[in-house]
């Protein structure tokens, strides 16, 4: 009775260190598989700095997308106006309106395999999320709403820069008038001066 209960204890212990070994493995998978996954985030990260355009950061945001097997609509604001952008191609009458809808919805909202995630000038509505993988989900959740806010912040760094620009013109524009302007004064002055002397004389 007493090899009995001590091979129990022994066939107990195996068990149990089995079970271990098979969580700690899970979580390298899940861990390895995060950091897998943050890569596509931190690329288009780095591609969003070098975007000139909405249509730059558009494509840069499907090329993410298609990393996880992702389809969706972008919608960019840019002074004012919506741009919309489907990773199918062009972005269709109806596809606009229901990114129309999306912006009404919280900054983060799921319905069913559909994730919208909302930020002032950057919407993205993904369209197939993994409904079969509810722990891929959460990690997808995490690195859209990361990809989200940095596509925020690319459009309002253009939108400054935009500004800028537009505010350097400006400013050249009136010097280059001033100039001629200075130039004009110093004629009529000079001419001014010419019908002093003439008068004098």
């Amino acid at each position: 009775m007493r090899k009995v209960r001590v091979a129990e204890r022994a066939l107990a212990e195996r068990h149990g260190l089995s079970s271990q070994a098979n969580f700690a493995q899970q979580a390298a998978f899940t861990a390895m598989s995060s950091m897998g996954e943050m890569g596509a985030v931190l690329e288009f990260m780095r591609q969003s700095f070098s975007c000139p355009t909405p249509d730059a950061l558009a494509q840069a945001v499907f090329q993410a997308l298609a990393q996880y097997g992702l389809n969706g609509l972008l919608e960019l604001e840019e002074g004012g106006r919506p741009l919309c952008y489907s990773s199918q191609g062009v972005c269709s009458a109806l596809e606009g309106s229901i990114l129309g809808h999306t912006r009404s919805l919280q900054r983060i909202f799921q319905f069913h395999d559909r994730l919208a995630i909302n930020y002032p000038r950057f919407t993205l509505l993904v369209l197939n999320l993994p409904l079969d993988d509810p722990d891929r989900i959460g990690r997808l959740r995490d690195h859209l709403a990361i990809l989200a806010e940095a596509g925020e912040a690319r459009m309002a760094a253009m939108v400054s820069e935009r500004r800028r620009l537009a505010q350097a013109e400006g400013i050249g524009h009136a010097v280059t008038e001033l100039t001629h302007a200075l130039a004009e004064v110093d004629l009529r002055q000079g001419e001014n001066r010419m019908r002093a002397l003439e008068a004098t004389n």
